[in-house]
């Protein structure tokens, strides 16, 4: 059983991943592991940070876990490096490669024996009347067929930016197209061209993809339009799209956006 740490006192910032979640969730994705587990010092993910309120309610299985919406902003509401929010990212990168995660109290290993009893994939338990895991399941997302060793690398890179884009943007990426300029209204970070970038919607990740341009570029060309952009850069030539539809991921389910409004 791998056990994935990030040595602090020897990385550089250029190579840190930021916390230990995400690079085991990272090593969990490219090593196409059959599950990954997240170590903290509570039972289970809770709505909200039990030690200070009453009403907080523990998840024992949460079936979608790119859409999950808990309160993480109070410090004690997980342990280790970035606390619980940074593993719930983990959990949700894991998931969206057909990885199964389990969060368990690291106190505790042998709760991982409870996952292994109940099952790993999405199907419930292994056995009728098998009890829950001693943890929070993060079940898989559904996958069209088998995960492309593409979709595979996209996922596990370290990302490095963001950009916002809006409604009809979003559905578009929803219904498998390319990422337009046209669709872009906000770059965050410096990246160049072909880095892993997240993509965000309402100031929630979406999905992620490699990018044709470097962030000083799509900075000029974001709102515009894909006829203009090679006179925008004064190139002449010049990729007609973002970030090309076989280098997208979504990280969301396509069904979150059926009822989304149209775009201003």
């Amino acid at each position: 059983v791998p056990i994935i740490n990030e040595n602090d006192s020897t990385n550089t910032a250029e190579m840190r991943f930021g916390d230990n979640d995400n690079l085991a969730a990272l090593t969990a994705v490219q090593l196409e592991a059959d599950a990954l587990f997240l170590c903290t010092d509570v039972d289970y993910l809770y709505t909200a940070n039990p030690r200070t309120d009453p009403n907080a309610k523990a998840l024992r299985i949460v079936d979608e876990p790119w859409a999950l919406q808990v309160d993480t902003s109070e410090e004690g509401s997980g342990m280790g490096t970035g606390g619980m929010a940074t593993k719930i990212l983990a959990a949700r990168t894991a998931s969206t490669a057909g990885v199964p995660c389990g969060l368990i109290n690291g106190q505790h290993p042998e709760r991982v024996l409870s996952f292994l009893a109940y099952g790993l994939d999405r199907e419930g338990p292994r056995n009728p009347g098998t009890p829950e895991p001693n943890g929070t399941f993060f079940l898989p997302m559904p996958q069209d067929g088998s995960v492309s060793d593409n979709r595979r690398w996209i996922l596990s890179l370290p990302t490095c930016a963001e950009l916002s884009v809006d409604d009809l943007c979003a559905r578009e990426l929803a219904g498998k197209k390319s990422l337009s300029s046209h669709g872009i209204y906000k770059v965050e970070g410096k990246f160049e061209k072909n880095d892993c970038v997240k993509l965000m919607h309402n100031g929630s990740e979406i999905g992620r993809g490699l990018v044709n341009f470097d962030s000083e570029d799509l900075q000029k060309i974001k709102g515009k339009s894909s006829n203009s952009l090679k006179k925008v850069l004064g190139l002449d030539t010049a990729p007609l799209e973002a970030c090309d539809e076989g280098n997208v991921v979504m990280t969301v389910a396509p069904q979150a956006f059926e009822e989304a409004s149209p775009a201003n």
